[in-house]
């Protein structure tokens, strides 16, 4: 919750949420939200100007192994906090285009199902 109240301010008003949505923009929980999905979980829009910010910061919690607890300050370690941070920064003060899932259409996949989308897509060329 306080995430959300913090890092509200980062959607411009064409990305904010209809009353009936939450900050994220789904209805309900989105699928595997503790999981790494391409793209942007959660507030920021991964084809909205600062997605690229997404893809760097799922490429850290990559490297160092983060989850979702990771939000708590503390819980998977400083490297972890780094991560979170970092991806705040680029959003406030980059913005890097958009998530490489938009041209994949793999947008809130796991790794398993953009794999799995990018074959059906190879055997239809």
């Amino acid at each position: 919750m306080v995430l959300q109240i913090s890092t509200a301010h980062l959607i411009n008003s064409a990305q904010r949420p209809k009353p009936h949505e939450n900050v994220s923009g789904w209805t309900s929980p989105p699928p595997r939200l503790l999981g790494r999905n391409a793209g942007c979980d959660a507030v920021l829009s991964s084809c909205g100007p600062n997605g690229g910010c997404c893809d760097e910061h799922d490429s850290c919690w990559e490297v160092e192994k983060c989850t979702a607890l990771s939000w708590i300050p503390g819980v998977n370690g400083l490297d972890c906090w780094s991560c979170n941070w970092n991806v705040m920064k680029c959003a406030v003060m980059r913005n890097p285009g958009m998530s490489s899932c938009c041209s994949e259409g793999t947008c809130g996949m796991d790794d398993d199902q953009a794999e799995t989308h990018r074959e059906g897509q190879r055997r239809r060329r």
